[in-house]
């Protein structure tokens, strides 16, 4: 019987230092404070157990010893209803009134516990307590009972509740915890004693062994009541400390009828820590923190690892097969799955293989797929729940799903999309913080690096000469800017001139009195003067400065730009051919884009008279969209080439053979909304053959 109340004396001190710990970690918080004087009663109870042991053991009275337990137990009931109340997160502000009426039964109880109203005798023979309950103690049971099932049952609603969603893992930790725990507990402590079943009454403490279990790998693998557990060097050597004192200790006294054992075992544990208590300090303090704290990692270390092993790797797949299993490690993700590029004989991209792990399948996807085609120059990462369903329609084909915090990490070199790493959810559930975003793009980042010195020198020097070529681009955006500025300055001086005397004659034609059969004339005075506004305001639009104050961005999808412009534009005499890749939202104005198609499209029914083709891409390259317009019409003279975006210039002839079919605005407006959207736009065209208008839009997201 000496091993049951060292047992208990040890499960005392744990309780203690548990609660302790959990106050000092956060002593203003009322969850943390209520629970550590819930830890309090739950000693109490436990060391008046050993108190009966040993009282027992040498043969002196108990009926103190268990009158003390019932003390605690009966000042246990209303701490337990007020940590439910309080848990998870301290909402809640309970009145004095009803704090007053929960405690009322419990000081009631309490009180009258050292009395002989519970418990008139008691021993103990053979180990085993006998004693004579009245009916008070019938009714203490029934109240305990009570109490401890309004505690489940308010962490049972709560476990249900929307407000504590993200808190759900810890209730049902806590719910499963008390009614293990305090079944146990109540059973063999209290109920069985009252029907004088006292064969097993020891067999009640050991509750206390599994909420402390259940209490310590909340904290460790859910972070319970915030706390997040970091072991020191100092505390693994206090840790090692206390196993070797408290071995020892547990040897000497509980093999004290036996010498002959009691020293052996002594030997034993003294060889056995002079070989462990080195390493096993070490394992607290490194794997410890990967073994127990969920979600732990050390970035710095895991990129080191990773240049090691990697420093001298040339195969791409060895390579993403590595930055795969670092990945599915740190985060201890459940599932994984890697799309790989295959390179044909000559080295050039033939497709893509899709490798999953959890069912050890491969399939091919080919490199225009729409997942490929979406994530090959994507910047960073991608969350699965922002993917439209066909782009990801092969993942949710495979087991991923919406709401599980998936990820896909494309890993690119300068010449193509090299893989994709798809991060599964984790196996602790917790939702990824911002250090854990900052730790993925900095192993994009580390592997971007590897890939570019793969890469040959002459795809480098390509990617050199497209980054010249945007510099250029950007230098002829500039300088067309700022022709058509000096322009739009003359238009808005010109339009505000002609505006005053318009309204005048507007409002001197209204005060004319006229025959009734000249009422017609006045009316189409009228129009006219109508017309000549709606054009002065149309100039405007020339202008930069004239409306930004109206423009208001959203994000936007391209491609709905473009089929909103079809549907103002249906094709008639001609054909209309579309390539429109899934495109990434970008910040823009839905109105003035779609301006510039239909301005792009109307253009290019011009200059296909007789029927032909009109062609309409969007893709993404780099951080860049690009859509391209191309038409199968007359083609632009070589002498008009310079002029096509200054205003007043259109390839629309009359009658008279002049060049002013069209007021020749469209494409300086054109030109005029793309700058407004950062971009750049231009054109190839041969005559006879046709034209494309190409322009670039930056990703901007903010």
């Amino acid at each position: 019987m000496e091993i049951v109340y060292y047992y208990e004396l040890v499960a005392t001190a744990l309780i203690l230092i548990l609660g302790g710990f959990i106050l000092l970690n956060k002593f203003a918080n009322s969850t943390h404070r209520i629970f550590f004087l819930l830890a309090l009663v739950i000693a109490g109870y436990v060391f008046g157990n050993f108190l009966i042991e040993y009282t027992s053991h040498h043969g002196l009275s108990i009926l103190f010893s268990q009158r003390l337990t019932i003390f605690f137990a009966a000042l246990h009931p209303p701490l337990l209803i007020m940590f439910s109340w309080y848990f998870p997160v301290n909402q809640i502000k309970l009145s004095k009134i009803k704090v007053l009426l929960l405690w009322i039964p419990s000081i009631f109880f309490s009180f009258i516990s050292f009395s002989n109203i519970y418990i008139k005798e008691l021993i103990v023979r053979n180990g085993v307590r006998y004693g004579e309950f009245s009916v008070h103690y019938k009714i203490f049971g029934l109240y305990f009972a009570l109490y401890v099932f309004i505690s489940l049952f308010i962490l049972f609603k709560k476990f249900g509740q929307k407000e504590y969603k993200e808190s759900k893992n810890q209730i049902f930790i806590m719910l499963m915890g008390f009614l293990v725990s305090y079944t146990i507990g109540s059973i063999f402590s209290l109920y069985l004693p009252i029907l004088n079943k006292h064969k097993f009454e020891l067999i009640g403490p050991m509750g206390v062994l599994i909420l402390l279990t259940v209490m310590t790998y909340a904290i460790l693998k859910h972070e319970l009541m915030d706390i997040r557990l970091a072991v020191t060097r100092t505390v693994s050597y206090g840790l090692v400390v206390s196993g070797i004192f408290l071995s020892i200790l547990l040897a000497f006294y509980g093999l004290a009828t036996i010498p002959i054992l009691q020293l052996l075992a002594i030997l034993a544990l003294s060889v056995f820590w002079a070989f462990t208590a080195i390493p096993l300090s070490n394992f607290l303090v490194t794997t410890a923190k990967r073994k127990f704290i969920r979600g732990y990692y050390e970035s710095d270390k895991i990129i080191t690892k990773l240049s090691d092993d990697l420093f001298e790797e040339s195969d791409r797949l060895t390579i993403i097969n590595n930055v795969e299993d670092t990945l599915y490690d740190a985060f201890e993700l459940e599932r994984t799955s890697i799309i790989v590029a295959v390179r044909d004989s000559d080295n050039m991209l033939s497709h893509y293989l899709l490798v999953d792990k959890e069912t050890d399948n491969s399939i091919r996807l080919e490199k225009e797929s729409k997942l490929i085609s979406y994530l090959k120059n994507y910047p960073g990462y991608v969350l699965f729940d922002n993917l439209e369903k066909d782009v990801c329609k092969l993942l949710i084909q495979i087991g991923y799903k919406a709401n599980e915090q998936c990820i896909l990490l494309p890993l690119s070199s300068p010449e193509i999309l090299e893989g994709i790493i798809i991060m599964g959810k984790r196996s602790s559930q917790k939702e990824y913080s911002q250090k854990d975003f900052d730790f993925i793009k900095q192993i994009k980042t580390f592997v971007s690096a590897i890939f570019y010195k793969l890469t040959p020198y002459e795809k480098i020097e390509k990617n050199f000469l497209a980054n010249q070529k945007r510099l250029h681009d950007a230098e002829i955006q500039i300088l067309r800017s700022k022709k058509n500025e000096s322009v739009g300055h003359l238009h808005r001086q010109f339009s505000h001139e002609l505006r005053t005397p318009l309204n005048c004659i507007m409002h001197l034609t209204e005060s004319l009195d006229t025959k009734p059969e000249d009422e017609p004339k006045k009316q189409e005075i009228f129009e006219e003067i109508n017309n000549a506004l709606s054009i002065v305001k149309e100039t405007l639009r020339l202008s930069k400065s004239d409306g930004l104050e109206d423009r208001i961005e959203s994000l936007l999808d391209i491609n709905d730009a473009i089929n909103g412009c079809l549907k103002l534009i249906p094709a008639s005499g001609y054909t209309v051919k579309q390539e429109l890749m899934p495109l990434p939202k970008t910040l823009g104005v839905y109105r003035d884009m779609q301006m510039v198609f239909t301005n792009l499209m109307a253009n290019a029914r011009e200059a296909m008279p007789d029927g032909g083709t009109v062609t309409i891409k969007s893709y993404m390259e780099g951080k860049d969209i690009y859509i391209k317009f191309s038409d199968t019409g007359r083609g632009i003279p070589d002498d008009m080439k310079a002029k096509v975006w200054q205003p007043y210039i259109s390839g629309n002839q009359t009658e008279y053979g002049n060049d002013t079919g069209g007021r020749g605005w469209g494409l300086t407006i054109v030109n005029r909304i793309i700058e407004e959207h950062q971009g750049y736009i231009s054109f190839d065209s041969e005559v006879g053959k046709g034209t494309t208008f190409t322009i670039r839009l930056p990703i901007r997201t903010e």
